[in-house]
């Protein structure tokens, strides 16, 4: 374990710093036209780029995933799934032998969901001991590279659920509904308890309802699916009301043999609670898209504030803020819950590409809270989980800003 600082920018602007966290408050941001496009204003208080230094650097060898739920951190490798303390050690762990790709936790964080590649099983663990509480073999999903769950539309569409389970299948460009079936029982879960049920989005039109390389995915504060689309000529994070959409019954290929009805969620414009399927002149995503009279939809690679190469991964703190993996451009962006960017801070060393992400809220005496107190990195093919600190948080412990390094 490597323990190091990593700063970057000038010693005026750590003075600059100290006093603005002092401060008691955000200066208010203003908004973008058409709608709410996503300002970029200039970093405020604690959300500057000098926001976060690496605390700590811990080696997990063969880590693929990584994630945090209610404070717990847990840790998919090619061999197990991990529940880790906050030093990386672990509290629980199983083994797992089909080549596991993705896993995430559902919303009441008590369920961890494992896709197994090798079986194209789902197996479900309990998240306390991570003992195995189930699984299922889904023949019909190709691959799975990001999992996540979203209750929207489960009381209304079927009775007798406890959640929506949504996998995005690289392979098919698809990304796949499951209700899970079943009262709401830690320990609950059976293979004929979990139902298709429709998709989110399918790879064919540019429309908003369209994912092409679906990459991370994350429930954001209002219930909303945020997704990472990865195409070369899109690369932007889609937000979703992923409520079955039953009357919508577009085939995803009219080609096909035997055409899939769609059943899709609704892309959801930032700011606004509801929209049409399809407008081309409206605002459902973070990065670099269509902009007011425009309907090509097209944004490619940008390492603008704000905008996005190979969006890989999504978390959201206690707050409702967005931070998004960024990989291509070696960093993380922070928006606030409706859209508007905040601050970025950069992944540096050996392996700088982020392509997972977990983060812990800190909570202080009384009601004070340190939202993202805490961001836990996994970079591309390192073995390596970054801890970082916030510099609010690295303040209230030592009563002093972390170490300035060039």
């Amino acid at each position: 374990m490597k323990r190091r600082f990593h700063r970057t920018g000038s010693p005026v602007l750590m003075i600059l710093m100290v006093a603005a966290l002092l401060s008691s408050a955000l200066l208010p941001l203003g908004l973008g036209g058409c709608g709410d496009k996503i300002a970029i204003p200039e970093p405020t208080t604690i959300w500057a780029n000098l926001a976060y230094s690496v605390q700590d650097t811990f080696e997990v060898v063969g880590a693929r995933q990584l994630l945090t739920s209610w404070s717990n951190l847990f840790v998919l490798t090619d061999t197990e799934l991990s529940k880790r303390n906050l030093e990386l050690e672990a509290d629980a762990s199983v083994a797992l032998d089909a080549d596991p790709t993705a896993m995430c936790v559902d919303e009441t964080g008590s369920l961890v969901f494992v896709w197994e590649q090798g079986t194209k099983t789902l197996s479900v663990f309990d998240s306390t001991e991570l003992e195995p509480v189930g699984s299922a073999n889904l023949v019909e999903v190709e691959s799975v590279v990001a999992m996540a769950t979203a209750p929207a539309g489960m009381d209304t569409t079927i009775v007798g659920g406890r959640t929506f389970l949504y996998l995005a299948d690289e392979v098919s460009g698809l990304i796949h509904r499951y209700a899970v079936m079943g009262p709401s029982d830690d320990s609950f879960f059976c293979s004929d308890c979990l139902l298709p049920w429709g998709i989110l989005a399918w790879p064919t039109g540019e429309g908003a309802r369209s994912i092409h390389e679906p990459a991370g995915m994350a429930l954001d504060s209002e219930g909303r699916l945020l997704v990472c689309e990865q195409r070369e000529d899109r690369n932007w994070v889609l937000r979703f009301d992923s409520t079955p959409d039953e009357t919508d019954t577009t085939p995803i290929d009219p080609e096909a043999a035997e055409p899939i009805e769609a059943w899709a969620g609704t892309a959801v414009i930032f700011g606004q609670p509801t929209c049409a399927p399809e407008p081309a002149q409206a605002d459902y995503v973070l990065g670099n898209a269509a902009i007011c009279n425009e309907d090509d939809w097209v944004g490619g690679p940008s390492d603008a504030d704000g905008e996005f190469d190979h969006p890989a991964a999504l978390a959201i703190d206690g707050s409702g803020k967005i931070f998004v993996a960024d990989s291509g451009n070696s960093r993380v962006q922070i928006f606030d819950p409706d859209g508007t960017y905040r601050a970025r801070f950069q992944i540096r060393g050996d392996n700088p590409l982020p392509i997972s992400l977990g983060l812990v809220d800190d909570r202080q005496s009384g009601d004070l809270v340190h939202y993202a107190a805490y961001v836990f990195i996994l970079t591309e093919g390192s073995d390596q989980v970054l801890k970082m600190i916030s510099s609010e948080q690295y303040l209230a412990e030592n009563g002093e800003l972390p170490p300035y390094e060039e």
